[in-house]
């Protein structure tokens, strides 16, 4: 295991002493439309502990409201840490209203993404009330 972490460590500090603006990181642990805790071999922190706390750290995959919100605020508070969403954007319009109330993320449809002539799951996204009957400040 030290010598799986050395590898991954030493070319992300020689890229960063070259002033690098950010690292882009996906956790590999999606599998279609499975997004199930993979468990500590695909924790991406020896990453971002390795790149360090002066320049920031874009991460997705895997990500839901719950562990989005604990990884900003919690996990890596003192370093730029952003998370990201790709596909479940797809399904979660509201995305950053959800995460601010903790409410779950709408799962996507991955056999809709590229259907020609078919609107389904590229204008059809459901807004949830609570939002559409709220400001739209998600401070």
């Amino acid at each position: 295991m030290l010598l799986k972490l050395s590898l991954g460590v030493f070319p992300l500090q020689q890229l960063r002493a070259l002033n690098i603006r950010f690292l882009g990181l996906i956790d590999a642990c999606i599998r279609e439309n499975d997004y199930t805790d993979c468990g500590e071999d695909n924790d991406l922190s020896f990453a971002v502990h390795a790149w360090g706390k002066g320049a920031p750290v874009m991460a997705c995959g895997g990500l839901n409201s719950q562990s989005a919100q604990k990884a900003v605020d919690k996990t890596y508070k003192n370093y730029k840490l952003a998370v990201m969403f790709g596909l479940q954007w797809t399904r979660n319009p509201d995305l950053p209203f959800r995460i601010k109330q903790n409410i779950p993320l709408v799962k996507y449809d991955r056999p809709t993404f590229y259907t020609p002539k078919k609107s389904k799951d590229y204008n059809d996204w459901e807004f949830r009330d609570e939002f559409l009957g709220s400001s739209t400040d998600t401070d």
